[in-house]
Order: structure tokens, then C-alpha cells, then sequence
């Protein structure tokens, strides 16, 4: 093999970390098992939220084509007007209520965040320790 170095037959072993606590077979697999297990748990939560937004304006969009229907199905000016009046008041009543809703789960997966953010954090403290006690 051309620049291959001879060796005296000892397994080399990889150089010593100055920082134990990094070293990569003490906490990296921690931190990289703990990191991709906040981001499944993000992915989730993402698509959680973004199923609950379109299971509403599924239903919205539904009680759109309604009003289109009812607008223009009738001869009469009032029921007309009446249609739009209450189509735009139950709007509101359901936006406000979705509103709610996704604040609550919002506030909810934060919550959840947190809590698991700072178990990781512990696991992790808990193995840097016993790494730099060694």
C-alpha cells in the first residue's frame, strides 16, 4: 500500500477528548437520539395541528358552498339577505370557536415541549456527569 505507516501491531485508538463529557462514545448518542426525538416529536405535533385546520375548512368550505346554494337557488331578496346573515354569524361563532381550539393545543404541545426538553436535558446532565467522573 503506498504511504501506508507500519505499526507495531497495537490497535490505535482514537485520540483522547479534552472535554470527556463530548467524547463520542459517552453523550453524543444521547444528544443525537434525544434530538431527533424533539423533532418527531415537532413533526407530529405540526401535523397534528395542520389536520385539525383542514378538518375545519373542510366544513367551512362546506357551509360556503351552502350559502352559494341557498343565494342562488331563491327568487326571494330576504331570504337571500338572510342566508348571508346567517352564514356570517355562524362564521364567526365557529372561527372564534377554531381559535380557541388551536390556542389550546398550541399551548398544549408547548407544554409538552418543555416537560420533554427538560427530561432529555436531565438524561443527558445525568451522563456528562458520570463521564467526567470517570
Amino acid at each position: 500500500m503506498k504511504n501506508a505507516k507500519k505499526t507495531d501491531g497495537r490497535k490505535k485508538s482514537a485520540p483522547k477528548s479534552p472535554f470527556p463529557a463530548f467524547s463520542p462514545e459517552m453523550a453524543f448518542p444521547t444528544l443525537f437520539y434525544s434530538a431527533a426525538k424533539m423533532q418527531g416529536q415537532m413533526l407530529h405535533a405540526y401535523l397534528s395541528y395542520n389536520t385539525e385546520i383542514l378538518d375545519f375548512l373542510k366544513k367551512r368550505i362546506a357551509e360556503d358552498i351552502k350559502l352559494v346554494d341557498s343565494v342562488t337557488q331563491t327568487d326571494d331578496a330576504n331570504e337571500a339577505a338572510t342566508s348571508f346573515v346567517d352564514f356570517w354569524r355562524e362564521a364567526v361563532v365557529e372561527y372564534s370557536g377554531e381559535a380557541g381550539k388551536l390556542a389550546s393545543i398550541n399551548s398544549k404541545f408547548a407544554l409538552d415541549a418543555v416537560e420533554q426538553l427538560s427530561a432529555e436535558a436531565k438524561t443527558v446532565e445525568k451522563e456528562f456527569v458520570a463521564a467526567n467522573a470517570a
